[in-house]
Order: structure tokens, then sequence, then C-alpha cells
């Protein structure tokens, strides 16, 4: 089950358990992602905003994230991913940390803030944070050019720019993978 740019985590342990996936991915985003972070309140109110802006929302957002994680492994989930975002980056989160500070497993929750690559259930999965240069993504599609010719999925959190040119990378050297992101919006 693959998630991105959450703007509330208020509603998903349900989904994970109707879906009752092996693994679930937060491709980016997880923390921050601009405008539109709707919550309810423990009275009923609807509470929204900016997780930049708002630490009081933040904070919300960080204690339904925390829930989130702990339902899911305890619905039975062998691995949640949390892949840096652009709104990760720019605000400096460290998944490490949380994870640790938190008392979750760090083999059960995975910091994704480099590139890695995991066999989940069978299948070679190759995760990309956030990166915010052209030449660096370059410099890592060619040094993970080994691990990319075994994979089967690349999920990342990459804007469309970006993006095309993975895929101009991954179709030039014609390696069969499926490319999941997250980074939606305009643009």
């Amino acid at each position: 089950m693959v998630l991105s740019d959450v703007k509330r985590y208020q509603g998903l342990p349900q989904i994970v358990e109707a879906v009752k996936p092996s693994h679930v991915v937060i491709a980016g985003d997880v923390l921050y992602d601009g405008k539109g972070q709707v919550y309810v309140n423990e009275n009923g109110e609807v509470v929204e905003g900016n997780t930049h802006e708002d630490r009081e929302l933040l904070k919300r957002h960080m204690d339904a994230l925390r829930a989130f994680l702990y339902e899911s492994l305890d619905k039975g989930v062998e691995q949640v991913l949390l892949v840096y975002g652009d709104h990760d980056v720019d605000e400096n989160v460290n998944f490490r940390e949380l994870i640790k500070s938190w008392g979750l497993e760090p083999r059960r929750v995975v910091d994704v803030s480099s590139p890695i690559h995991i066999d989940v259930n069978n299948i070679s999965v190759f995760f990309l944070p956030y990166i915010q240069s052209f030449e660096e993504l370059r410099w890592v599609l060619r040094e993970s050019r080994s691990v990319l010719e075994a994979a089967d999925v690349f999920i990342t959190h990459l804007e469309l720019s970006k993006l095309r040119v993975v895929a101009w990378h991954l179709q030039k050297r014609r390696y069969p993978i499926l490319l999941v992101s997250g980074h939606h919006g305009y643009g």
C-alpha cells in the first residue's frame, strides 16, 4: 500500500484493516505538505491549516502519524517505510530519531533518507527519497545501475521534471520497472 502527501492520518487505520497490506509506504511529505491538513478534534470540530505554520496542528499530525504506525503494525503490517519528500527535507525532519523516540522498531518502521533497495515479498523495490538537484539525481541513477537492473518497482517522491529524467534513464536501459511517485500537485 503506497500513500503520499498525507493531509490527515485519521481514517487510515481503517483502510489498512480493510486492505490488509504486508507493507505500507508513505512516499514523501510524511509530516509536512503545505496547506490542507484537516483533523477532527476531541470536540468534533474541524481543525485545518498548514503544518509548516501551525505548531499545534503539527503536533496533532505527528500524534496521528504515531498512532497510525502503531495501529498498522498491530494489524499485521510487516513494515512501514517513510520516504522523505521535499517538505520533509525542507523542514529537516529526522524520521530515524522520531522512530526511536516513539519506541518503534527501526526494522519495522524504516527511515528512507537515502536510496535503498529492499526485497518486499519477492518483489525487488528501489526507494529514492526526494533529491533537490538534477546532478545528484543523475549520479544516484548511475551509481545504482546494478540494483536498478534487478528492480521490479521504483518508489520515490520527485516532481514531474525529475520523474521524466528517471523515466528516460529507465527506458534507455530497458529496465522493466513500475515507477511510483508521490509529490502530487501542479507542475
